[in-house]
């Protein structure tokens, strides 16, 4: 066998072999049933929307800063870019470009992992978004994003945010 041929077989294996792996696919335990169950996003496991979670709510209180994605200051879409990153999942950087990524889902059906998006500012476009963090009954659900006040969680059906919501997507 040549040298090239040796090579290209043994990239082939790899590929077929990576893509057997657990590690390059979304996993479908016992656990996932429970994602299910527990209102969180069903295609990635319980893990990486826990991961995506706890990494937002690490930076609760960092201050508000247009563009920031640090701990020095964090903007809404910062935020949940950081958050998403930590499990190796990316988004665009912009809220109003977010909003066009995954799959529209009515307020009545958000999971925990889900992006809420909306219009807060004299545009008439999308301009805030935030990560559900828990979905507890019909009239509360809680997000995590960056307000003026620094990173929160807030209630989506407090008057304010029920006022200026647009729409939610599960982006993955």
């Amino acid at each position: 066998m040549t040298k090239p041929v040796r090579v290209a077989l043994l990239l082939f294996l790899s590929i077929t072999l990576l893509d057997s792996c657990a590690l390059f696919k979304p996993r479908t335990t016992e656990d996932d049933k429970t994602v299910n169950n527990n209102n969180t996003s069903s295609k990635y496991s319980n893990k990486v929307i826990k991961d995506v979670i706890n990494t937002a709510r690490d930076y609760t209180g960092t201050p508000y800063k247009f563009g920031g994605t640090t701990r020095n200051g964090m903007d809404c879409s910062g935020l949940v870019t950081v958050a998403f990153n930590s499990a190796n999942l990316k988004l665009p950087r912009v809220s109003a470009d977010m909003a066009n990524v995954g799959k529209e889902v009515n307020i009545k059906d958000l999971r925990v992992g889900d992006l809420v998006f909306f219009i807060t500012g004299k545009e008439d476009r999308i301009s805030h978004v935030g990560i559900v963090t828990e979905v507890a009954a019909k009239d509360r659900i809680m997000f995590i994003h960056a307000a003026d006040s620094g990173v929160k969680e807030d209630n989506l059906f407090t008057k304010y945010y029920q006022k200026t919501f647009v729409k939610a997507t599960r982006p993955f």
